[in-house]
């Protein structure tokens, strides 16, 4: 299953968990999630939960990131590179993630190491870039272009992320 089984007409099924009030019977509105819908009562870290699912629509940032997995997965076909292995297992719980499709699917850079290792260096790129995305889709495209230097998309991307930082804590001034 891919993004696209989720993902229809620019709206996505959500997951998510709401604590399980005293007495609750399924099929019950939970309270302080009343537009999403009980689906399953289940343990989770020793407490019971509630799993609320809701159709959503996509957020403008959502879309955004839709738009370049798709332009991705164009690339890899015309590459033609089989989306089918481990890496590409992490890249889809990555979207299910990011989508808040599947809260419990979040994968870590170690995660990638782990699944581009048998890989060669292009096609390890090419599922890097998914992740890449999820913070500058501009980038995660030049990263599988034949003119990708990695040494300038590295000072790129830490010049972006230090204009973030500098917004965020210090009002645009570092």
């Amino acid at each position: 299953m891919t993004y696209r089984d989720l993902v229809a007409d620019g709206r996505v099924q959500r997951r998510a968990y709401a604590a399980r009030p005293e007495g609750y019977r399924l099929g019950e509105p939970v309270p302080g999630w009343e537009r999403w819908t009980p689906v399953e009562l289940t343990e989770r870290g020793g407490r019971s939960v509630v799993v609320v699912t809701v159709l959503d629509d996509l957020t403008e940032r959502e879309r955004t990131l839709v738009e370049t997995w798709a332009r991705l997965d164009e690339v890899a076909a015309e590459r033609g590179v089989e989306q089918a292995g481990p890496a590409w297992d992490v890249v889809r719980r990555m979207q299910r993630w990011q989508l808040r499709i599947d809260p419990d699917a979040r994968v870590t850079a170690d995660d990638y190491d782990r699944a581009t290792a048998g890989l060669s260096r292009e096609d390890a790129r090419l599922v890097r870039a998914y992740a890449v995305a999820l913070d500058d889709p501009a980038e995660a495209l030049r990263m599988v272009g034949s003119e990708y230097d990695a040494a300038e998309s590295l000072a790129h991307m830490l010049g972006i992320a230090a204009a973030r930082t500098a917004d965020q804590w210090y009002g645009g001034e570092a």
